[in-house]
């Protein structure tokens, strides 16, 4: 497993700013592309999309949102563009989504199936952005960019991160199904365990050995109690 330092970052940590137009009234910064993109690129690789590139033609041309009669039979990713309609806009050439956040707004490219590993890779991969988990990823990638189902590839991305399953517990332990032990006779097989450490008694004893014999009806407790407490 390679270690994290060692894993080459999709293109250099600095970002080129694209120029908004005049119109634009969003209180934020300037929208910005990674390293290594091109507006013209990411323009032609929005055109290319089969479901971006109808609504980036539309937007361009001011065309009013369509009846749903028209884009029924359309894929999930068409409609979600289609929902968020209004919100739409092109500048410079590249469709964004305004993003209204604690009385801010905020363009939000809307990246283009190509391009989406490298955002990802981006926020979650190089060192700077430290590997952090699907939740603080998401967050950090949707101040800037957007696409539909934005949430599950993203989670989808940091699951399977070799990086992080080698590096981060996981929380969720796998248990073997419980099972019934078969035996032909009392004591022919012994479970022996610790119990503790208890609070201390009066003899500076903290621990109660556990003894469990299975019966050909089930495991039972002992014919008799072990009384004795461990030192």
């Amino acid at each position: 497993m390679p270690d994290i330092d060692d894993i080459p970052p999709v293109t250099d940590i600095r970002v080129n700013a694209v120029t908004r137009s005049q119109g634009c009234n969003v209180q934020n910064q300037s929208p910005v592309l990674l390293e290594g993109w091109e507006p013209l690129e990411i323009r032609q690789n929005q055109l290319d999309d089969s479901n971006m590139g109808p609504v980036l033609v539309a937007i361009e041309d001011k065309q009013s949102r369509p009846e749903w009669a028209s884009i029924a039979t359309k894929s999930p990713v068409y409609k979600t563009l289609w929902r968020c309609w209004d919100r739409l806009q092109v500048h410079s050439g590249i469709l964004y989504r305004r993003w209204i956040d604690d009385e801010t707004e905020e363009l939000q490219l809307i990246v283009p199936e190509t391009k989406r590993n490298d955002v990802m890779r981006f926020h979650h991969d190089i060192p700077s952005a430290a590997h952090l988990d699907a939740k603080r990823t998401l967050e950090r990638i949707k101040r800037t960019f957007y696409w539909p189902a934005m949430k599950h590839a993203v989670t989808e991305y940091c699951r399977q991160c070799d990086a992080c399953a080698a590096r981060k517990p996981s929380y969720s332990q796998n248990k073997s199904p419980l099972g019934s032990c078969q035996v032909g006779g009392p004591m022919e097989k012994v479970a022996v365990d610790v119990l503790g450490p208890l609070p201390m008694t009066r003899q500076g004893n903290r621990f109660i050995l556990v003894m469990l014999t299975p019966s050909p009806s089930g495991p039972r407790p002992l014919p008799y109690p072990i009384k004795k407490l461990l030192p």
